[in-house]
């Protein structure tokens, strides 16, 4: 599985597939006609601008490069650490391997595991409120 940091969180490259990059502010990027340092810029990304619709990625040994569609044209550019929105990928529905993970062991959970998982939240919720009833009775009197 490819991952990649963007910002301070890790997504794998297939949760990005479908989703739109953005620039964070104060960064720019070159958009590139292949996925090559010495290919042309076909553009550059400013700060928080619009990248492009990733369709695909290309794993090389100097990283991954996200596959763009930006308009009819096909381009590439450079993952590159911070440089993504992350707040937009997670609104766009992209997730973490932990979010995954914590998904799936949701679902596989039996009714009976999650009916107690109910019970016990609303038992933890009670005990704070009584505690907490005991605590300004313990003020007043």
């Amino acid at each position: 599985m490819n991952t990649n940091k963007i910002g301070s969180t890790i997504y794998s490259a297939d949760q990005i597939i479908g989703k739109t990059l953005y620039m964070n502010p104060g960064k720019s990027i070159n958009i590139r006609k292949l996925p090559t340092i010495t290919s042309d810029v076909i553009t550059v990304a400013k700060s928080s601008e619009y990248v492009g619709e990733v369709y695909s990625y290309v794993t090389k040994s100097d990283g991954i490069w996200w596959m763009l569609n930006k308009g009819l044209i096909t381009c590439f550019v450079k993952h590159a650490e911070g440089y993504f929105d992350v707040k937009s990928l997670a609104s766009q529905g992209a997730l973490t391997p932990e979010e995954i993970a914590a998904r799936k062991e949701e679902a596989e959970k039996t009714f009976g595991e999650k009916a107690l998982d109910k019970v016990m939240s609303l038992a933890k919720i009670a005990i704070a409120a009584f505690a907490g009833v005991m605590l300004i009775k313990s003020f007043i009197t």
